[in-house]
């Protein structure tokens, strides 16, 4: 396994952005704060109060497929939301959302 310096890991987290998975899910985990305001830009809605927030959260399916979420987030009324990043528009087809 490879050692990184300091400065060779903070180059590797100046390139990221949020639409790198991991970085996405790391920014996001446990707060309920940047998920609402990540609903918001992508809903469009100000109204959303996410109360749970949980990051690279595995829903197994016996069967039908498994999926990870990258993130899970639950509001005030208990409806539920799947944050997925994703940079390519390869493999993003609206059928994939089904699972």
């Amino acid at each position: 396994m490879a050692m990184f310096s300091m400065k060779e890991k903070l180059e590797i987290l100046r390139d990221m952005t949020l639409e790198d998975d991991i970085f996405f899910s790391c920014c996001l985990a446990g707060s309920n704060e940047c998920a609402s305001l990540m609903l918001h830009i992508i809903l469009g809605r100000d109204d959303l109060s996410v109360t749970k927030t949980e990051t690279q959260r595995w829903m197994h399916n016996i069967l039908e497929h498994s999926v990870k979420l990258d993130v899970h987030a639950a509001d005030a009324m208990g409806n539920l939301y799947n944050i997925e990043i994703q940079k390519d528009e390869r493999g993003a087809e609206r059928k994939r959302a089904r699972y």
